[in-house]
């Protein structure tokens, strides 16, 4: 649809400014041009800006806008959190969030922006889901407290990420478009939407993430459960989760893109008229599309504006027209009036989808005025079909039901009942050479008595034409689903089969050649059913192998986390002063993770810090006592009179005192037996009238001398006498 109308090119134009006196370089940046020059002659343009440089990333400040009203229910409600669950957990640590829930009302989830963190994060996703989603949304009260919660931060990138439909039942945004988009800009604040729901506000979303420099997801359908294509919910709601959880990781990128606001917009050489009436804010990750009308004779456009604190110019070659871009006209016609606020040219992708819905439309236009000449309403039908001419020129169908409605006769009877014949009037009727290389040929002649045959045969004609084209694009449209939906696009063809076989107003050859192209197409549909298959299965495997991985995943998270928990619980005792506490949850911090560096060095510094503070707590006693003492050395030099004097006890008292004392001299706690007693006894009482008086007896008879006379057990520790050397009968005296 779109063509490249030339090679941009780079070039420095120096400006004179203050009379001449003051020159600037102004740098010049490339436009890519796409043109169309209408049939009146007026000339019409899209430009794509390039991307800027991207720039050291900054910490940003975003606000989560979640849609919670009726319509988010379901499928839409858990993909949409699983987006803004991925996108929570995907932002930098040095940003801020505020997480704010729209329907009725608005209300913040988080107490204004704060520091990004998984408990921020969980308590967002928790209160989301608490959230029931019941009524309409007021989309401008949501807006409206976003940039609130935003606040005026120079310093910080600032950033709404909207998920939802983009309906506000409740207030139409429509209305009051430019204060919102003059309220965002002022703020320098991006717009960046997820369209999702049953049904979506496309263009609003777009129109608002091009004022603002932001980006468009729209989701693609839903997956839904389908036992005729091995779908069960559980595969269906881990596709539509998954796929939430990539666009919450794309829109979290679409925060961090570098964004410049140009100003101070000057319509250069060529240009007559540019929309938007600003120049949109300039992404580093897609180009930005303005469009507009240039003089008729212009060659090359130009407009400059101030962007990074510098000049700018940007420079294209207008080139060929090209009637494949006439939907620029309409495009450019319907943006004179509000500035261009509503134009939903989201980049070159944008623009694309743009200029496909408009050419849409006129193909609807198109077919209502064939149908309208098949039924022979000739004026009608070239009513429309002058209204699709006005937007698309070269549009050979339009221009066909024009030729045929020329020369038509329509029976009117005056009023004595004589037969008047008047032409139909026909609007810009194209010439006869115009038809030549679509293979249509006017009639030489017209018979008037034939007319009924000859209208009869033109009509045939026409809807053969209509047929065909109906069956070229039936064929074009189920190749665009049948890689995805292989079964609804052979519906599709077997019903149009039907059709063209039914058809009577086709000649054999046509029906033959409409029914080969139909027969060609079901046999692709065959072939991408089972190349469909084959990518389920494969699909399946994949998805399984996601789930065990996801599975491991969630395990380590769990170890993990008990890891953080039990390192917590370290540094909590340590600052309780419970060293031994501590080592020992150390102990079982490095038996969870033996190879962890972390419950190594937790129980290294336990144990270290244990000692050194068992040490410190030593010196600290050390030191105290040695100053307890050296007090007491002090308090002992301290003389005192002998006033009253000491008086000692008489002799006889001291020595009564220790004959008192002297059943004491041998206590023992524990007690002891009869035989200990006895053995007692015999050592402390005096020696018999035996004595020991041995002369060079034998030790053995020394010791059954003593075990005999005083009536004790004696033994004889013979080891400990080998290890001396001395046998038992060793003489003693």
């Amino acid at each position: 649809m779109i063509r490249k109308s030339s090679i941009p090119f780079k070039a420095f134009t120096i400006l004179s400014l203050c009379s001449g006196l003051i020159s600037t370089l102004i740098a010049a940046e490339p436009l890519q041009v796409w043109t169309y020059q209408s049939p009146e002659g007026a000339s019409y343009f899209a430009a794509s800006i390039e991307p800027i440089e991207a720039t050291a990333q900054t910490s940003s400040d975003v606000v989560l806008l979640v849609d919670t009203s009726a319509s988010q229910t379901g499928m839409y409600r858990d993909t949409a959190l699983a987006a803004v669950e991925s996108c929570l957990e995907s932002l930098d640590k040095t940003d801020r969030v505020c997480v704010i829930a729209a329907d009725l009302d608005a209300r913040q989830l988080t107490e204004g922006l704060v520091p990004v963190g998984p408990a921020a994060t969980q308590a967002a996703i928790k209160s989301l889901q608490n959230v029931a989603p019941l009524g309409s949304t007021d989309l401008q009260a949501a807006f409206a407290m976003a940039v609130k919660a935003l606040g005026s931060s120079e310093d910080r990138q600032r950033t709404i990420l909207f998920v939802g439909d983009g309906l506000s039942p409740a207030k139409r945004v429509a209305s009051t478009m430019n204060e919102l988009v003059t309220e965002l800009r002022n703020a320098r604040i991006s717009v960046s939407s997820y369209a999702i729901g049953p049904q979506r506000d496309n263009a609003f979303l777009a129109a608002l993430a091009n004022q603002t420099g932001g980006n468009l997801y729209i989701d693609k359908p839903m997956t839904w459960a389908n036992e005729s294509q091995g779908v069960n919910a559980e595969r269906a709601t881990q596709d539509n989760i998954s796929r939430g959880a990539r666009i919450g990781r794309i829109l979290t990128d679409w925060a961090h893109a570098t964004v410049e606001w140009p100003a101070e917009l000057n319509l250069g050489e060529g240009v007559e008229m540019l929309a938007p009436a600003q120049i949109p804010p300039i992404r580093s990750d897609r180009d930005t599309i303005v469009v507009g009308q240039a003089s008729s004779e212009a060659q090359r456009i130009a407009f400059q504006a101030n962007l990074r604190g510098k000049a700018i110019q940007w420079e294209g070659q207008m080139g060929q027209s090209d009637d494949a871009n006439a939907y620029l006209a309409e495009l450019v016609e319907q943006s004179r009036l509000d500035g261009g606020v509503s134009l939903t040219t989201l980049g070159s992708v944008g623009l694309e989808e743009t200029g496909r819905a408009i050419l849409a439309e006129i193909e609807q236009l198109t077919g209502l005025a064939e149908r309208a000449a098949s039924l022979g309403d000739k004026e009608g039908a070239a009513r429309i079909s002058q209204a699709v001419l006005r937007r698309d020129p070269g549009n050979l169908r339009a221009q066909t039901v024009q030729f045929f409605g020329e020369g038509e006769e329509i029976a009117e009877f005056n009023e004595e009942g004589i037969e008047l014949v008047r032409p139909v009037e026909s609007l810009a009727a194209p010439p006869a050479e115009s038809f030549v290389d679509s293979g249509f040929y006017p009639p030489s002649e017209v018979v008037v008595d034939g007319r009924f045959l000859n209208s009869v045969q033109r009509n045939s004609s026409v809807y053969a034409q209509m047929l065909e084209k109906e069956v070229q694009n039936t064929v074009a449209d189920a190749r665009d689903i049948m890689s995805q939906d292989p079964d609804a696009a052979t519906q599709q063809l077997k019903f149009m089969l039907l059709n063209v076989e039914r058809a009577p107003e086709l000649v054999a050859a046509v029906r033959a050649g409409l029914i080969d192209k139909i027969h060609s197409a079901l046999r692709e549909a065959a072939r991408q059913a089972e190349i469909k298959d084959d990518l389920d299965r494969e699909r399946e495997a994949r998805l399984a192998a996601l789930r065990e991985q996801r599975l491991l995943l969630n395990r380590l998270e769990l170890k993990r986390e008990r890891q953080k928990q039990l390192l917590d619980r370290i540094d909590s005792l340590v600052d309780e002063r419970r060293y031994a506490e501590a080592q020992e949850v150390a102990a079982i911090a490095e038996e969870n993770d033996p190879e962890g560096v972390e419950p190594r060095v937790a129980s290294i510094w336990t144990e270290q810090k244990r000692y050194h503070e068992f040490n410190q707590e030593l010196r600290r006693e050390r030191a105290s006592g040695f100053i307890d003492t050296m007090a007491q050395v002090e308090k002992s030099f301290v003389p005192f009179p002998d006033d009253p004097p000491i008086v000692y006890p008489d002799p006889e008292f001291w020595a009564e005192l220790t004959d008192r004392r002297k059943q004491y001299a041998s206590v023992d706690l524990a007690g002891k037996s009869e035989s200990e007693e006895a053995i007692t006894a015999a050592l402390t009482s005096p020696l018999t009238s035996a004595g020991l008086d041995f002369q060079d007896t034998a030790l053995e008879e020394v010791v059954a001398f003593l075990r005999d006379e005083y009536e004790i057990e004696i033994q004889l520790d013979v080891q400990g006498l080998d290890d001396l050397g001395i046998g038992t009968d060793e003489p003693i005296s």
